[in-house]
């Protein structure tokens, strides 16, 4: 439940991660976790959020890592899934 409303929260997250692994991909790097995905996000700065206050939760890295596979099977390959630690 609480991905679920933080990914109804803020659906830009899942837009942007989408963007940062469609380059990694087409840079031909291999494999990418979506942890250093959120950690660019992190880096580059949360300008997306807006006023209200915002945090990336490494719990939920998972739930987008699957969300991803599931957009782009083409890329099921490259996404390391692990483990779900946080419930939906």
């Amino acid at each position: 439940m609480r991905f679920d409303a933080f990914h109804s929260d803020h659906p830009w997250v899942l837009d942007a991660l989408e963007g940062l692994a469609a380059e990694w991909v087409a840079s031909g790097r291999g494999r990418i976790g979506v942890k250093a995905l959120f950690e660019q996000l992190r880096w580059d700065g949360l300008a997306e959020a807006g006023e209200r206050p915002f945090r990336l939760d490494n719990s939920f890295t998972s739930h987008y890592a699957r969300i991803l596979r599931e957009l782009h099977p083409e890329w099921a390959d490259l996404i390391e899934v692990r483990r779900l630690r946080s419930v939906r």
